[in-house]
């Protein structure tokens, strides 16, 4: 399914209207919405990150934005509740663009060395350790992560993946 279809459409216009939610901003994917409680309500077709958020919604994570309720409507359309968390500094997004490699590496390849870049910064340590632990507490594929500056933000003092 694709945004353009009368299923999304009709979704996401349902959510604004019932809930009075205000647009925060679109992937390629879907669109994030800010619902009058400070809540984040993601409308998605990306059918893997409904998966994902499914698996990791009832899990306790560092590294993963609290995820309240997960909908699926069908297999490629659905909706995330989650918490809303904050962008990421210029310079925070910077520093992740700078250590992906590194971080892909200890995650995707298991390359203990690759943190050696990152090890002085604790909150990305931190994330990037998170993700991996959340990642095999839930038996999730670690191959279909989405780690990207874009996809991670601040919440509670932390970086947290909001892209699941």
């Amino acid at each position: 399914m694709n945004k353009s279809s009368n299923q999304y459409q009709e979704l996401v216009n349902g959510i604004k209207d019932k809930y009075n939610a205000t647009y925060l901003g679109a992937g390629d994917n879907g669109v994030a919405l800010e619902l009058p409680s400070g809540k984040v309500i993601k409308v998605t077709t990306d059918s893997v990150e409904l998966e994902h958020a499914e698996t990791l919604k009832d899990t306790s994570s560092d590294a993963i934005i609290p995820i309240e309720k997960v909908k699926i409507i069908s297999k490629d359309l659905g909706y995330i509740i989650m918490a809303t968390a904050n962008k990421l500094t210029p310079e925070e997004e910077t520093l992740i663009k700078d250590t992906r490699e590194d971080a892909e590496s200890y995650l995707l390849d298991g390359d203990k060395d690759a943190l050696a870049s990152i090890k002085d910064n604790v909150k990305l340590l931190n994330l990037i350790t998170g993700i991996e632990k959340a990642y095999q507490s839930t038996g999730m594929d670690i191959e279909e992560i989405d780690y990207s500056a874009d996809n991670i933000m601040n919440y509670n003092n932390k970086f947290v993946m909001v892209d699941l």
